[in-house]
């Protein structure tokens, strides 16, 4: 007795199972970074300190390729958080108090402003999403099998 057995269409279907599985973590990823981009800029203007508005309303989400992208703040006193001299240029000196005692000097080292966390929050709300959007991806794929 001889058994012959054709799995040819078994084939073609895990074949056509495995791209449209490649396809769907393809578009979750991007869609992931669209949702990573959305996350960060929506931490990063809810820690911002709020006089002009002009850093929050100046931040830009960037992508690179379909699975990177960059964010920049484009506003001209974006440096000024990080540490960086002043100069006196309308007046002799620039003056302050420290202590309570008025203190008049040229040129200042400014510190900087102290770091704020916002990154972290941004990732993992990007993680969120990509684990949600290849879930439901994957799911969908998986159900018409």
């Amino acid at each position: 007795m001889t058994v012959a057995v054709n799995v040819e269409g078994t084939k073609r279907a895990l074949d056509r199972l495995l791209f449209d599985l490649k396809e769907a973590a393809g578009e979750a990823m991007a869609d992931c970074l669209v949702a990573s981009e959305a996350a960060a800029l929506a931490a990063i203007k809810a820690q911002t300190k709020r006089r002009t508005g002009d850093l929050e309303d100046k931040l830009v989400a960037v992508q690179i390729s379909p699975m990177s992208g960059k964010l920049f703040d484009t506003s001209e006193h974006a440096e000024f958080i990080v540490a960086h001299v002043i100069r006196a240029k309308k007046a002799r000196a620039l003056a302050f108090q420290v202590a309570g005692a008025m203190v008049f000097r040229r040129v200042v080292n400014h510190p900087g402003t102290k770091a704020r966390p916002f990154v972290a929050p941004a990732m993992a709300a990007g993680e969120r999403a990509l684990a949600t959007s290849l879930t439901v991806r994957v799911n969908g794929v998986v159900s018409r099998f």
